[in-house]
């Protein structure tokens, strides 16, 4: 469980630039793999960046992503023509 939590910590410190609020506490264990997990949220999460509309978070998509990935990228477009005002 030791190299699990130093993991995390090495995870968490190397992303820190792109996300400077993750900590090791919103790392869990997954599978094979480690998956961010957002508090309050089943499901996918597509938003804007609060600091700069150049960026547009996509996170929790996870097994039915594949699936869904033309409809996310038509509400990502949606969100791009709408943030130009097209």
């Amino acid at each position: 469980m030791q190299i699990i939590t130093t993991f995390f910590s090495a995870a968490a410190r190397s992303n820190a630039a792109v996300f400077p609020e993750l900590s090791t506490a919103d790392l869990e264990y997954h599978q094979g793999g480690i998956q961010a997990r957002l508090d309050g949220y089943d499901d996918f999460y597509i938003k804007p960046d609060r600091n700069t509309h150049r960026v547009i978070h996509l996170l929790g998509i996870d097994s039915p992503g594949l699936t869904a990935a033309p409809a996310i990228a038509r509400y990502v477009a949606d969100m791009i023509s709408l943030a130009n005002g097209r």
